[in-house]
């Protein structure tokens, strides 16, 4: 007996059937290649994303070591920044170390009006003001700046440290205006 004559329904039934698994397979490898694709872009984007807080925390350790070696030498001094009367509570130290001639500036409590601004840290001595860095200032109002290369200097009774706004970047001490101050000891 042929398959027609049992059913009518011989080849082209089964040919039918390998047609719609041939398609489901297809489609099957596709969503697998799919998934799998988007599975990769997503591992390299939490590859990408761990290396960029990698980068960071190396930055963050180099700067602690600086920042360790600068308060562990007996050359170190620590200036106490304090605004002008009336001003909004900004708070600020600097480490100086002058054999390595480094120094850290820490900030804080700087208004968020004031973060667009430009700052500048000046010695000021009876030879006039020296500008030593310019900086900007984070937007959760704090700030932590190493200064390298500060100039030797031999102090004077009366030397100030100053941090005053910088409206154009260029750096002129006139035309900025007071934020903090602290007297050297020399």
């Amino acid at each position: 007996m042929s398959p027609e004559e049992v059913g009518g329904r011989g080849t082209e039934s089964r040919g039918g059937w390998r047609r719609w698994m041939g398609a489901g397979l297809v489609f099957l490898g596709i969503a697998l290649v799919a998934g799998f694709g988007f599975y990769v872009v997503s591992v390299l984007t939490v590859v990408e994303e761990q290396g960029v807080r990698i980068r960071l925390l190396q930055e963050e350790i180099g700067r602690n070591h600086q920042i360790l070696r600068i308060l562990s030498s007996g050359q170190t001094m620590l200036l106490r920044l304090n605004s002008p009367a009336g001003e909004d509570g900004w708070e600020g130290t600097l480490l100086w170390e002058k054999k390595q001639r480094k120094a850290l500036l820490q900030i804080s409590g700087i208004s968020p009006a004031d973060t667009a601004s430009l700052y500048r840290l000046w010695i000021i001595s009876r030879s006039g003001p020296s500008s030593i860095a310019g900086f900007g200032v984070k937007p959760d109002s704090s700030l932590s700046l190493l200064i390298e290369n500060l100039p030797e200097r031999e102090g004077e009774s009366g030397d100030m440290v100053a941090v005053t706004t910088d409206p154009d970047g260029k750096g002129k001490f006139r035309a900025g205006t007071l934020v903090m101050a602290g007297s050297i000891p020399w």
